[in-house]
């Protein structure tokens, strides 16, 4: 009995560890790869407290933003290495310099690392977006690259749009924390390939 016990907790924690059960805890699965609850919550806290005095912010929804980032910026960083393209940070820096204000609270998001993490899926969006616009990025490859990789999201928080890189979120429960108000609807269209 004790070996079947052993067994059935090795097995259970091979699962959880490679991703292949969808927990509580799973806010969403981009490919191989997990974006946990904790993740979502404790960044998008960090992004509450980082913007408490600015009032434009009061109902912001800062648990979307965390996670349509951070699956923005993994179907476009694995599409891209498919077409053997990256960001660098510098990129990055460049990009953010040129779109918001210097001396701004939302401009220090960037020199913090926790908050700097959660904005590069709109600094890639942004940079991808500039790109295809100019021709220099194939954006019908892109979009079939992006549409090959598996996402599949919490359903507290919505749907995922890999046409438009945005999650819907349709919230009818109340999670911990302020982060995401029940019952709201507020899509974060992040990036549109031209046609």
């Amino acid at each position: 009995m004790k070996k079947l016990l052993v067994g059935l907790v090795a097995i259970a924690s091979l699962l959880g560890v490679s991703g292949c059960a969808q927990s509580s805890n799973t806010a969403a699965t981009v490919g191989d790869m997990v974006i946990t609850e904790d993740y979502v919550q404790s960044s998008a806290h960090y992004l509450v407290e980082a913007l408490a005095a600015e009032p434009a912010y009061n109902t912001f929804n800062f648990a979307g933003f965390v996670l349509a980032n951070t699956i923005t910026e993994k179907v476009l960083a694995d599409s891209l290495a498919e077409m053997g393209i990256t960001i660098s940070d510098e990129q990055r820096e460049q990009q953010w310099a040129s779109m918001i204000q210097p001396g701004t609270i939302t401009y220090a998001l960037w020199d913090d690392p926790v908050t700097r993490q959660t904005l590069y899926g709109l600094i890639d969006s942004t940079m991808v977006q500039t790109a295809a616009q100019m021709g220099n990025i194939d954006a019908n490859k892109l979009q079939t690259l992006i549409d090959a990789i598996p996402v599949t999201l919490n359903p507290r928080y919505g749907t995922w749009n890999s046409t438009a890189l945005n999650i819907s979120t349709r919230i009818t429960d109340t999670p911990t924390g302020p982060y995401i108000p029940a019952g709201s609807l507020a899509d974060q269209q992040l990036f549109t390939l031209p046609s």
